[in-house]
């Protein structure tokens, strides 16, 4: 898959990072879920007023081994991206985490015309704990992502009048 358009020189490189906890018999017996305040419109990064973003490529792994991940999965970990000050999702679905990702192509553009903004993500799920999670009290889990901030006004015009009749400007998975 290709970009036919390209980005503009000036485009910004925003590198993401989030980590989200789950704690073991907290608040669930038996259970480390990543439910809660913590989880929960975590801020990945400001967005500044009347600029598209492009996020290009997603990474998502936990502090313990896949197999065991997967072994110990009982309600389907998924992201959800919003902009805060509007609470509108960035995708038009949840992003279920059910294997381990490394730099998974996913495009999506969207724009942001309010200030003071954020991109915030929302993380919820459950693992059991099979025994080999035996002795391990909490579950790390993290998420990468590429994004990239276009100020260029003449591009940003072009890009609000391509996609103005556009619910969900560009999705692509």
């Amino acid at each position: 898959m290709s970009i036919i358009k390209s980005l503009p020189r000036s485009t910004r490189f925003i590198p993401v990072q989030a980590r989200f906890l789950a704690l073991f018999n907290s608040p669930s017996l038996g259970l480390y879920r990543f439910d809660g305040a913590s989880n929960t419109n975590v801020v990945l990064t400001a967005l500044r007023k009347s600029c598209v973003y492009l996020i290009e490529q997603f990474s998502f792994v936990c502090s313990i081994d896949q197999a065991a991940f997967l072994e110990a999965v009982a309600v389907v970990p998924n992201l959800q991206f919003i902009k805060t000050n509007e609470g509108t999702p960035v995708f038009e679905k949840v992003i279920p985490c059910l294997n381990y990702i490394d730099n998974s192509e996913v495009i999506q553009f969207f724009v942001n015309d309010l200030s003071g903004n954020n991109l915030a993500a929302t993380f919820r799920g459950a693992l059991r704990q099979p025994a080999s999670l035996v002795g391990v009290p909490f579950v790390w889990a993290t998420i990468g992502m590429n994004i990239y901030e276009v100020t260029d006004h003449d591009y940003v015009c072009a890009f609000r009048e391509d996609h103005k009749d556009s619910k969900t400007l560009i999705q692509v998975e």
